[in-house]
Order: C-alpha cells, then sequence, then structure tokens
C-alpha cells in the first residue's frame, strides 16, 4: 500500500529549498491554458486545436514564521527595481511521479498581509512560462511505479 509524507515534497525556488509551508493545502500549480481546444462546425464537423503555450501559476501557502516568506519578499523585490527577478521553479513530490518544474518565474503580486491573534500565513503566487508538469499517482500503486 503506497504511503504519503508531506515532508517528502521538495519546492525550489531560485537555488533556494522553501520551506514552512502551512497545514492543510500548501502548494497548488494550475496550468494557464487548456492543452486542446475544439471548434465545431453547424455541420456537425469538429477540429482540435493544440496549444503550445504551457504557463502555469503557483500558489504558495507558508507559514508567518517561515524563513521563505523573506526570501520571496527580497526576490520580490529585487524584480520590482531591476526587472531580474526571475528564477527557476521546481516541484518533486518524492512520495509519488509528481514533477513540475519551469525555467523562470516570479512573484505575481504582493501576498495579502493578515494579523490575528493567532500566527497566520502567506499566500505567494508566482508565474511563469514554459512549465513542464507530470502528474503523477503515489509510487508503489499497481498502474504504474518507476524507481527512485
Amino acid at each position: 500500500m503506497p504511503d504519503y509524507n508531506p515532508r517528502e515534497v521538495m519546492v525550489v525556488y531560485g537555488v533556494a529549498r522553501v520551506t514552512g509551508f502551512e497545514p492543510g493545502t500548501f502548494i497548488t500549480v494550475e496550468q494557464n491554458n487548456d492543452l486542446w481546444t475544439m471548434k465545431e462546425g453547424v455541420d456537425g464537423g469538429w477540429v482540435r486545436s493544440r496549444h503550445g503555450a504551457r504557463g502555469a501559476t503557483v500558489t504558495m501557502t507558508l507559514m508567518h514564521a517561515s524563513p521563505s516568506n523573506d526570501m520571496l519578499a527580497a526576490q520580490m523585490a529585487l524584480d520590482l527595481l531591476t526587472g531580474k527577478g526571475m528564477v527557476p521553479f521546481l516541484l518533486k513530490d518524492n512520495n509519488s511521479n509528481i514533477l513540475v518544474s519551469a525555467p523562470w518565474v516570479w512573484v505575481k503580486r504582493i501576498p495579502t498581509i493578515e494579523l490575528a491573534e493567532e500566527s497566520g500565513s502567506y499566500e505567494w503566487v508566482l508565474e511563469g512560462p514554459n512549465f513542464a508538469t507530470v502528474p503523477g499517482g503515489l509510487l508503489g500503486s499497481e498502474f504504474l511505479s518507476i524507481p527512485r
């Protein structure tokens, strides 16, 4: 039976490993475009068109205490001042075959700042082109098992 451990999910932004994720859903990757679109004619004919764009949006939820907040904020400030804040991105889930990478991403917007009685979190939204995305199941599943 396959196991899952969130500590086996590795995220690298530039050259730094991102740490201090919030409990619950801590990272999502959403493609900005469909792979294909279909157009249907009035007589029942159809054609599908493949899209080459592979942009994606990554949302990471980090605890306020995460040291990665300072790194992301510094990179965002560098980008705003110089336009040179794009860095590589890697997400590798060692529990599964999930692998997401991009040659460059940037901070899309300043995270919302919310303070409360208890420590909260920041939601960092990254965006970039040319994502390579491999979704996959847990290692050890009956359908596909790739040795590590």
